[in-house]
């Protein structure tokens, strides 16, 4: 197994390498300036759509590409087996904690975004202003 995760610092990211820390699985971690489609040259042919996270883990069997930071997560759980880190779909509130997982990227990253958007040109504007 060849675990392999490209990641900024303050990117998503950061998700999957603490579920990879949690785990105490071996990971190579490549680490990159933000944004790496424009401050890493070949980072597009590795990675097409040039967002990080990236991760693969090359398997004997097969290899795995991915770049959904939750998605990365549940995949690391459920192929290496972290049974304190996941809920069963057996368990009753399986809905509900998939429900959470995903809420992260599908209806908080908009309102996050704006929020960051609108701090930084603030903060930038105070220091223009100065």
């Amino acid at each position: 197994m060849t675990v392999k995760l490209w990641h900024c610092d303050g990117a998503r990211s950061l998700r999957p390498l603490w579920t990879l820390e949690e785990m105490g699985l071996n990971y190579e971690l490549v680490k990159m300036q933000f944004p790496p489609r424009f401050l890493h040259p070949g980072y597009t042919e590795l990675n097409p759509i040039g967002t990080v996270p990236f991760f693969t883990d090359d398997r004997e069997d097969r290899l795995t590409e991915m770049t959904e930071s939750s998605g990365i997560c549940q995949y690391l759980v459920e192929t290496y087996g972290a049974d304190d880190l996941t809920v069963r779909a057996s368990h009753p509130e399986y809905g509900e904690y998939l429900n959470w997982l995903y809420r992260s990227d599908a209806t908080y990253t908009f309102p996050q975004t704006l929020v960051h958007v609108i701090l930084y040109w603030r903060v930038k504007r105070i220091e223009i202003l100065k």
